[in-house]
């Protein structure tokens, strides 16, 4: 008599874990496909969670440390114009700041401060990567003109060159300092030695205003200007259009520079008046220059400051096929002027960079990656510095990775839920008809028969107590998922497998302190991805009860 008494509840229990299971892997190619309300207010930021693991910050710490040491040993280099060393000093430089951002990866969710850290780093190590070259390039012509091996009619041209590269050094020790100073106050809030990094400043101070007071001594004789020009405007953000209108006595092609670089050209048939147009699109921010160089002739030189411009970037889909992940998402500026021809990275948190696209004309990016099975919290970044726009991250989104081999399983499962259900019903009706047959009071029976509330709290409780077998090998998860569902049951809340914890939380009327630290414990436990202890799981298992037992007060 108590095996056909115990077999429903088995069965119950296999049910529920198989539906579990469908709930959570199922669902066709498209695993996530974003609504127009994602990028809402109601949206928070994950990373405002700023926790570092141990292991994080056994990894994170040294890098940190040896980024700071080797950018003065590459200053040193640069000063003593060994610049055999100094590309070396350079690469190795280049070789830690990529090593941080990879482990970055694993906790870019987590530590706001040490991604602002490895963003400086960049930038750094591109600012004396600059400096090296330009030094090195005036050190060229300055011994090229103590050898005699520049001739009158050259030095004219040289003389315009070293211009542009004494502005360009200028410019960029001013940009070594500034993000020095940024990467030094994060690390010392780290509680890091940063007394290499001071030390740097000061060398490329030296070596900068070295280079600027030697240019003086190599101006040409002669300054007959013979091309003027003027330009539309000082300040320009991304998508502007500068105009440069000018007149030259000379004919023939006329190259107009950026700092040292060709930005275009205008040839003239014969002396006369010119125009050109210049779109603002991958110029870094700051001061530039502009020149004007022809047959040996240099115009004066003109400043222009590029201001940066916010941008947004989303992910719009990500399609799972088997392993196979496709990330699809979109750059834009505040403005709503797409961009396009720049580097954004697509992350996995706990995985690290799968991989990096470059946007097209319509600012749209795509990155394809293989995933082993499980669920992943992926995001896009933008942090390109040759564009004068701020650094986005967008919204996190959940993706499901699982192999094709389970989906007849999964059919087979939701056939024997569906079956199994159907025989429950059939088993409750026949059961309900007994008291009025046999001339019992109905209302007593429903009185004394459990109510959906109570059951749930006891299964809650069967989970919690050990007795329940979870075949999720995430008990955080699975704790969460129960609970969730049947707080929405009661709070007519849908679409919960799509919304945040928070987003959650903000449409759950019932507002209690141990709703509320259940959904903020939750949150950082998953998100942060440190390890859950039992300890953690104990208090998660008890919040759990007393919420569903406060429903259950609620309702009876």
């Amino acid at each position: 008599m108590k095996r056909p008494a115990i077999l429903p509840f088995v069965l119950a229990g296999l049910a529920l874990i198989l539906f579990a299971v469908v709930l959570g892997l199922s669902g066709g190619t498209v695993l996530y496909e974003a609504s127009d309300d994602a990028f809402s207010p109601s949206h928070k930021d994950v990373s405002a969670i700023s926790v570092m693991t141990t292991e994080e910050a056994e990894t994170i710490s040294p890098l940190m440390m040896e980024i700071m040491k080797q950018s003065l040993k590459t200053a040193l280099e640069i000063d003593a114009k060994d610049f055999e060393f100094s590309e070396r000093e350079l690469k190795n430089l280049e070789n830690i700041v990529n090593r941080l951002k990879t482990n970055n990866g694993k906790i870019k969710l987590g530590n706001t401060e040490i991604n602002d850290f490895r963003i400086s780093s960049e930038e750094l190590s591109i600012a004396l990567e600059v400096l090296n070259s330009d030094i090195a390039r005036i050190e060229e012509i300055r011994q090229n003109i103590r050898n005699g091996a520049v001739s009158s009619s050259d030095l004219s041209s040289l003389y315009a060159e070293i211009q542009q590269l004494s502005k360009e050094i200028s410019l960029t020790a001013d940009t070594y300092s500034e993000t020095a100073e940024t990467m030094i106050e994060i690390a010392q809030n780290q509680n890091l030695d940063t007394s290499s990094l001071e030390e740097s400043i000061d060398v490329v101070k030296k070596f900068a205003e070295s280079s600027l007071s030697s240019v003086g001594s190599m101006r040409p004789s002669t300054s007959d200007l013979k091309i003027l020009f003027t330009l539309s405007g000082d300040t320009f953000a991304y998508g502007d259009t500068l105009v440069i209108e000018g007149t030259s006595r000379l004919s023939g092609l006329h190259e107009i520079y950026l700092d040292t670089r060709v930005w275009g050209s205008v040839n003239l048939p014969e002396p006369g008046s010119f125009s050109k147009s210049f779109k603002i699109t991958n110029v870094s921010k700051g001061q530039h220059t502009i020149s004007i160089l022809s047959q040996g002739h240099t115009s004066k030189q003109d400043t222009i400051r590029v201001i940066t411009t916010n941008t947004t970037i989303f992910i719009d889909s990500a399609k799972v096929s088997g392993n196979s992940v496709e990330i699809t998402g979109g750059l834009k500026t505040v403005h709503d002027i797409w961009v396009s021809g720049a580097k954004v990275d697509v992350y996995a948190d706990g995985v690290g960079l799968l991989g990096t696209s470059t946007t097209n004309s319509n600012g749209v990016f795509s990155v394809q990656a293989e995933l082993e099975d499980g669920e992943y919290q992926v995001y896009a970044e933008f942090s390109d510095f040759s564009f004068p726009l701020e650094e986005s991250v967008s919204e996190p989104i959940t993706v499901k990775v699982s192999s094709s081999f389970l989906l007849p399983i999964l059919g087979a499962a939701v056939l024997g839920v569906a079956a199994f259900i159907g025989v429950r019903i059939f088993r409750k009706r026949k059961i309900s008809s007994i008291p009025e047959a046999v001339g019992f009071d109905v209302d007593v029976v429903r009185a004394v028969t459990p109510s959906p509330a109570k059951g749930i709290v006891k299964a809650i409780r069967k989970i919690i107590s050990g007795h329940a077998k979870i075949e999720d090998s995430d008990k955080l998860r699975v704790l969460y998922r129960e609970t969730i569902s049947q707080i929405a049951s009661y709070e007519e809340i849908r679409d919960i497998e799509v919304k945040t914890p928070r987003e959650i939380l903000s449409e759950i009327s019932m507002q209690t302190s141990g709703i509320s630290s259940f959904m903020t414990e939750y949150e950082y436990l998953h998100y942060a991805d440190v390890t859950v202890s039992e300890t953690d799981l104990e208090k998660m298992k008890n919040l759990a009860a007393e919420i569903l037992e406060s429903y259950h007060e609620e309702n009876s």
